[in-house]
């Protein structure tokens, strides 16, 4: 019997049917919404993709991916690369974009833009698998296209948004693995490694989490939670098992350690083809081969992401990112008399503090039911590894954007939680005041999203906490544009 697809996903209270979640058929309203939502999301991105015409942030790395495209003759203001402090992958995708427009706003952006639209359409067929709910699936994709950060940073040129689309693909292809070895278990239970032909999901999960890798080491954490992850359901299909998980070593452990750890290896090391010089035949510790100019940059990265860095204003604590301490100025402008324009990363106040709350009941029943294929475990996990790791890692520079692979995953647990109300009446009510709080807050902060000329006094309105020290002056203040320590009060100046 065909789940009706306006159906909520189960009440937090009870037990998930397999039919509600991840065998729930695909109806023709999913078509509709999935397309829907995702030409939203593009559309509200693509609006005014070129503005402002200059670097936004970090932007001026993307003169690297117009060398990595172009070559040193390309007129792309540098002749050798500026930056070797993360993998290359996001640069040779944001050089399409330059190839394609040119070395301009709309060149380097357009790719991220791309990617950032993408992973709405990924995180609605991540919910809709995972959750088995039309309704929830909705929830989260519409919430991820309005969310603040996500906004921003699908319109810049940097790499973070590459990293949530490849991530969210990996937990999607593991997803498919797990229903697939539901039905097709000998496969999963056969030693031999050319059986994973017979797996396209583990393989697809693998090559998406090391084209993250290769974006930003960052998504290493995704990866390695997908890998945990399908290292779990492989044992809780022997439960009954005494020696379940010595039996997946013995019969899975091949095909796990290929798919999760070579394959994204290999997909990591291609990515620098044709951005090292050396002898692929040399010695690998000899200078001048190939592996040697490898493992030297990996030494480099390594040096740059555990030495220390320069005092940055808008760096803040791991743990102040949910909650919205401090948000990254990522362009700013004053224009005289006439006001500022400015571009905030930031996420949606009243969106995410609700989220935070879902997250919370997520994991309380995640860690009630101990169900590793519970859909509130792979929520957890999902957050846990895009956001715990930097509450761990001791940097002195670190920005509220880093938060972004994460961000997908708590929209899934507000979504669960949402979709999961069995009154009809309560659960109308709490979409309605989720669409208003979403829209009419995007709508009302958009000006500080995408650098449009404000009045010093509507500036000001959206600077919610302005705890930050000294003004500029005494009739106004102004962001911090000199390197200095962030404030230690709530500041979105």
């Amino acid at each position: 019997m065909d789940a009706d697809p306006s159906s909520p996903a189960a009440p937090l209270g009870g037990e998930p049917t397999r039919t509600s979640l991840a065998e729930a058929r695909w109806h023709a309203i999913d078509t509709v919404l999935l397309a829907f939502l995702t030409a939203l999301a593009g559309g509200l991105r693509f609006a005014g993709i070129t503005a402002p015409r200059a670097f936004v942030f970090d932007e001026f790395y993307a003169a690297d991916a117009c060398l990595y495209m172009l070559g040193p003759n390309g007129h792309c203001r540098t002749t050798t690369e500026i930056s070797v402090v993360h993998p290359p992958l996001g640069k040779w995708l944001i050089g399409a974009g330059i190839r394609l427009f040119g070395f301009t706003p709309g060149g380097w952006r357009v790719v991220p833009l791309v990617a950032g639209t993408l992973s709405v359409a990924v995180l609605y067929l991540l919910a809709r698998r995972l959750l088995g709910s039309t309704l929830a699936a909705s929830v989260a994709a519409g919430l991820l296209a309005f969310d603040f950060l996500h906004f921003v940073m699908s319109r810049t040129a940097m790499l973070d948004v590459f990293v949530v689309l490849f991530g969210l693909l990996s937990f999607l292809c593991l997803l498919y693995d797990r229903d697939q070895s539901e039905a097709n278990r000998p496969v999963c239970r056969n030693p031999s490694p050319h059986r994973l032909l017979a797996r396209p999901w583990l393989l697809g999960a693998g090559i998406a989490g090391g084209a993250a890798v290769a974006s930003k080491w960052s998504g290493g954490y995704l990866l390695a939670a997908v890998a945990v992850l399908a290292f779990a359901n492989a044992a809780a299909r022997r439960r009954d098992d005494a020696h379940r998980y010595r039996r997946v070593a013995r019969e899975e452990g091949v095909q796990l350690l290929v798919a999760l750890v070579l394959l994204p290896a290999v997909v990591y090391v291609l990515s620098y083809a044709g951005r090292l010089e050396g002898a692929l035949l040399a010695w690998p510790w000899a200078r001048g081969s190939w592996t040697h100019a490898f493992l030297t940059r990996q030494y480099l990265m390594f040096e740059h992401h555990t030495g220390s860095l320069f005092t940055h204003p808008y760096a803040s604590p791991a743990w102040s990112w949910p909650f919205i301490k401090r948000p990254v100025l990522f362009y700013f402008q004053d224009l005289g008399g006439d006001g500022y324009q400015e571009i905030l990363a930031f996420g949606n106040p009243l969106v995410w503090w609700t989220a935070l709350l879902a997250l919370a009941a997520t994991t309380w029943r995640a860690l009630r039911r101990r169900r590793v294929q519970a859909p509130e475990t792979v929520v957890v996990a999902g957050f846990a590894a895009g956001y715990v790791p930097w509450l761990i890692v001791t940097r002195q520079e670190a920005f509220l954007y880093y938060l972004l692979p994460a961000v997908p995953f708590l929209y899934l647990a507000l979504a669960r939680v949402v979709a999961g109300i069995s009154a009809r009446n309560i659960r109308a009510i709490t979409i309605g005041a989720l669409v208003v709080a979403s829209i009419g807050m995007f709508s009302f902060f958009r000006p500080v999203l995408v650098g449009s000329p404000l009045p010093y006094r509507e500036w000001e309105r959206r600077m919610f906490f302005m705890d930050c020290g000294p003004a500029v002056s005494d009739a106004h203040k102004a962001p911090v544009m000199r390197p200095m320590p962030p404030p230690a009060g709530w500041c979105w100046v």
